[in-house]
């Protein structure tokens, strides 16, 4: 199971490094705006902070860095997504659910959040909602029809959710 997991995150850190777009550097983040308020928080630099302790397995260090970028965009998909990592990571699944059906609430289309959504429920037992997410996954494949530029992704998705079914 240790392994299963930890491919599954290896696999989601190497969808997440062209998929992801970094938040504007403009963006208001919370964080010191007076003198003595410490120092001002960077949106792109909590980014790449963020994906950089994804890739290094800092789960804690990049739940903190995506916690401070959710509370100016809570309903960023990617966000979310890249918070389920981490939150999977630590071994919260019930965490990491939360924050992939948000990130499915918002992006319907991202894919890897839909197939870490379907897994994370059947790790948590819930395999009807693990069902509801293959036959969400398998609609959009058969809409797709194999020549759309996701179709592999969505191939690997059903096949992964399929072995999380067992």
């Amino acid at each position: 199971m240790r392994v299963q997991v930890a491919a599954s995150i290896a696999l989601m850190l190497a969808a997440i490094s062209g998929a992801v777009a970094a938040p504007p550097d403009n963006m208001k983040l919370p964080g010191g705006n007076e003198p003595n308020d410490g120092p001002l928080l960077n949106p792109a630099t909590l980014y790449r902070e963020s994906v950089d302790a994804l890739y290094a397995k800092r789960w804690a260090d990049a739940r903190k860095s995506l916690g401070y970028l959710l509370e100016v965009t809570p309903e960023d998909a990617h966000t979310n997504y890249l918070a389920g990592i981490a939150d999977s990571g630590l071994g919260d699944w019930k965490a990491a659910r939360k924050h992939y059906e948000a990130a499915v609430r918002y992006d319907r289309k991202l894919i890897q959040a839909q197939q870490e959504l379907a897994v994370t429920y059947a790790r948590l037992g819930m395999f009807d909602k693990t069902q509801a997410r293959l036959n969400e996954l398998q609609r959009l494949s058969a809409a797709c029809a194999g020549t759309c530029p996701d179709a592999a992704k969505l191939q690997t998705a059903i096949a992964t959710v399929k072995k999380a079914i067992g």
